[in-house]
Protein backbone atom coordinates (compact mmCIF):
# COMPACT_ATOMS: atom_id res chain seq x y z
CA UNK A 1 0.00 0.00 0.00
CA UNK A 2 2.81 2.19 0.41
CA UNK A 3 3.67 4.06 -2.99
CA UNK A 4 5.87 7.18 -3.70
CA UNK A 5 3.37 10.31 -4.13
CA UNK A 6 4.08 12.99 -6.74
CA UNK A 7 5.71 15.42 -4.27
CA UNK A 8 8.43 13.30 -3.48
CA UNK A 9 7.41 11.62 -0.38
CA UNK A 10 5.54 8.30 1.23
CA UNK A 11 1.62 8.27 1.31
CA UNK A 12 -0.36 6.15 3.58
CA UNK A 13 -4.04 5.94 2.26
CA UNK A 14 -3.97 9.31 0.21
CA UNK A 15 -1.72 11.26 3.46
CA UNK A 16 1.52 11.99 3.74
CA UNK A 17 3.36 11.09 6.93
CA UNK A 18 4.55 14.13 7.93
CA UNK A 19 0.91 15.70 7.49
CA UNK A 20 0.00 13.08 9.88
CA UNK A 21 2.61 13.71 12.83
CA UNK A 22 2.08 17.47 12.36
CA UNK A 23 -1.99 16.78 13.24
CA UNK A 24 -1.00 14.34 16.26
CA UNK A 25 1.21 16.96 17.31
CA UNK A 26 -1.23 19.74 16.80
CA UNK A 27 -3.88 17.90 18.43
CA UNK A 28 -1.84 16.27 21.68
CA UNK A 29 -0.70 20.43 21.95
CA UNK A 30 -4.56 21.95 22.05
CA UNK A 31 -5.15 19.21 23.89
CA UNK A 32 -2.90 19.57 26.07
CA UNK A 33 -3.57 22.87 26.68
CA UNK A 34 -7.25 22.62 27.02
CA UNK A 35 -6.41 19.41 29.93
CA UNK A 36 -4.21 22.15 31.76
CA UNK A 37 -6.90 24.91 31.23
CA UNK A 38 -9.25 22.54 32.64
CA UNK A 39 -7.25 21.28 35.64
CA UNK A 40 -6.71 25.48 36.70
CA UNK A 41 -10.51 25.69 36.90
CA UNK A 42 -10.53 22.87 39.25
CA UNK A 43 -7.90 24.25 41.20
CA UNK A 44 -9.04 27.81 41.71
CA UNK A 45 -12.51 26.26 42.59
CA UNK A 46 -11.18 23.88 45.28
CA UNK A 47 -9.14 27.31 46.46
CA UNK A 48 -12.22 29.19 46.64
CA UNK A 49 -14.64 26.54 48.19
CA UNK A 50 -11.95 26.27 51.19
CA UNK A 51 -11.75 29.68 51.47
CA UNK A 52 -15.84 29.90 51.90
CA UNK A 53 -15.45 27.51 54.43
CA UNK A 54 -13.04 28.77 56.21
CA UNK A 55 -14.84 31.85 56.42
CA UNK A 56 -17.84 30.13 57.57
CA UNK A 57 -15.97 28.65 60.35
CA UNK A 58 -14.78 31.92 61.50
CA UNK A 59 -18.35 33.36 61.64
CA UNK A 60 -19.67 30.30 63.76
CA UNK A 61 -16.81 30.75 65.85
CA UNK A 62 -17.77 34.38 65.93
CA UNK A 63 -20.90 33.36 67.87
CA UNK A 64 -19.77 31.16 70.05
CA UNK A 65 -16.72 33.79 71.43
CA UNK A 66 -19.96 35.96 71.90
CA UNK A 67 -21.77 33.38 73.52
CA UNK A 68 -19.01 32.12 76.10
CA UNK A 69 -17.62 36.42 76.49
CA UNK A 70 -21.42 37.13 77.52
CA UNK A 71 -21.79 34.11 79.81
CA UNK A 72 -18.56 34.81 81.30
CA UNK A 73 -19.69 38.27 82.21
CA UNK A 74 -22.83 36.32 83.62
CA UNK A 75 -20.87 34.36 85.71
CA UNK A 76 -18.73 37.35 87.06
CA UNK A 77 -22.10 38.80 87.98
CA UNK A 78 -24.23 36.15 89.40
CA UNK A 79 -22.11 32.95 89.82
CA UNK A 80 -21.59 29.82 89.03
CA UNK A 81 -25.19 29.14 87.81
CA UNK A 82 -24.63 30.18 84.11
CA UNK A 83 -21.26 27.83 83.67
CA UNK A 84 -23.68 25.49 81.93
CA UNK A 85 -23.79 27.67 78.87
CA UNK A 86 -19.88 27.61 78.39
CA UNK A 87 -19.27 25.45 75.18
CA UNK A 88 -16.34 24.48 72.68
CA UNK A 89 -18.53 23.04 70.24
CA UNK A 90 -17.04 25.21 67.18
CA UNK A 91 -13.92 25.59 68.67
CA UNK A 92 -13.90 21.71 68.71
CA UNK A 93 -14.81 21.13 65.40
CA UNK A 94 -13.71 23.73 63.04
CA UNK A 95 -9.89 24.36 64.46
CA UNK A 96 -8.58 23.08 61.06
CA UNK A 97 -10.36 25.86 58.96
CA UNK A 98 -9.85 28.46 61.26
CA UNK A 99 -6.31 27.40 61.88
CA UNK A 100 -5.36 27.32 57.78
CA UNK A 101 -7.34 31.17 57.77
CA UNK A 102 -5.57 32.96 60.52
CA UNK A 103 -2.14 34.14 61.47
CA UNK A 104 -0.62 32.16 63.55
CA UNK A 105 -0.10 35.12 66.21
CA UNK A 106 -3.93 35.92 65.92
CA UNK A 107 -4.51 31.91 66.30
CA UNK A 108 -2.65 32.29 69.37
CA UNK A 109 -5.16 34.87 70.66
CA UNK A 110 -8.05 32.78 69.81
CA UNK A 111 -6.73 30.07 71.43
CA UNK A 112 -5.81 31.19 74.66
CA UNK A 113 -9.60 32.02 75.77
CA UNK A 114 -10.27 28.12 74.75
CA UNK A 115 -7.49 26.96 77.17
CA UNK A 116 -8.71 28.91 79.83
CA UNK A 117 -12.27 27.74 78.96
CA UNK A 118 -11.47 23.95 79.09
CA UNK A 119 -9.63 24.38 83.01
CA UNK A 120 -12.87 26.18 84.03
CA UNK A 121 -14.97 23.41 82.13
CA UNK A 122 -12.68 20.64 83.78
CA UNK A 123 -13.20 22.20 87.08
CA UNK A 124 -16.87 22.40 86.63
CA UNK A 125 -16.86 18.93 85.99
CA UNK A 126 -14.23 17.44 88.45
CA UNK A 127 -16.04 19.08 91.65
CA UNK A 128 -19.28 18.95 93.15
CA UNK A 129 -21.72 22.13 92.25
CA UNK A 130 -20.88 23.53 96.12
CA UNK A 131 -16.45 23.67 95.36
CA UNK A 132 -16.84 24.69 92.24
CA UNK A 133 -19.50 27.45 93.15
CA UNK A 134 -16.55 28.44 96.30
CA UNK A 135 -13.78 27.95 94.03
CA UNK A 136 -15.58 30.85 91.42
CA UNK A 137 -16.25 32.81 94.02
CA UNK A 138 -12.60 32.65 95.46
CA UNK A 139 -9.69 34.53 93.99
CA UNK A 140 -7.72 32.54 91.94
CA UNK A 141 -11.83 31.79 90.59
CA UNK A 142 -12.21 35.08 89.98
CA UNK A 143 -8.83 35.67 88.50
CA UNK A 144 -9.89 33.02 85.92
CA UNK A 145 -12.89 35.15 85.13
CA UNK A 146 -11.30 38.22 84.28
CA UNK A 147 -8.80 36.31 82.47
CA UNK A 148 -11.30 34.85 80.58
CA UNK A 149 -13.27 37.79 79.55
CA UNK A 150 -9.94 39.59 78.51
CA UNK A 151 -9.25 36.97 76.38
CA UNK A 152 -12.57 35.88 74.73
CA UNK A 153 -12.65 40.08 74.18
CA UNK A 154 -9.63 39.71 72.14
CA UNK A 155 -10.21 37.13 70.30
CA UNK A 156 -13.29 38.42 69.44
CA UNK A 157 -11.54 41.59 67.79
CA UNK A 158 -9.38 39.18 66.09
CA UNK A 159 -11.95 37.14 64.84
CA UNK A 160 -14.94 39.88 64.10
CA UNK A 161 -13.66 41.65 61.25
CA UNK A 162 -12.62 38.71 59.27
CA UNK A 163 -15.75 38.02 59.20
CA UNK A 164 -17.27 40.87 57.57
CA UNK A 165 -18.31 41.01 53.82
CA UNK A 166 -17.18 43.70 51.98
CA UNK A 167 -20.57 45.25 52.50
CA UNK A 168 -20.50 45.42 56.08
CA UNK A 169 -17.02 47.03 55.90
CA UNK A 170 -18.14 49.67 54.07
CA UNK A 171 -20.68 49.97 56.26
CA UNK A 172 -18.85 50.48 59.29
CA UNK A 173 -16.34 52.84 57.53
CA UNK A 174 -18.62 55.11 55.92
CA UNK A 175 -20.89 54.95 59.51
CA UNK A 176 -17.22 55.86 61.67
CA UNK A 177 -16.36 58.95 59.10
CA UNK A 178 -20.43 59.84 59.40
CA UNK A 179 -19.36 60.10 63.59
CA UNK A 180 -16.26 61.63 62.71
CA UNK A 181 -17.48 64.49 60.59
CA UNK A 182 -20.75 64.72 63.40
CA UNK A 183 -17.49 65.26 66.15
CA UNK A 184 -15.92 67.83 64.09
CA UNK A 185 -19.53 69.76 64.12
CA UNK A 186 -19.95 69.81 67.52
Amino acid sequence: MTHIAAAGGFALGGFSIPDNLLSGFVGGVVGGALGLFGALIVVWAEGHRRRRDQKAALRLLTFEIATNLHTFETIAEQGAGATKLLTMAVWEKEQVPVASYLTFKNLGTVAMPYLRLAAVLRYRDGFDQVSFGNWLAGLDGQQTIQSAIAEFTQAQEVVGPKTMTLRRRFGRWWQLRWEQAGKRLS
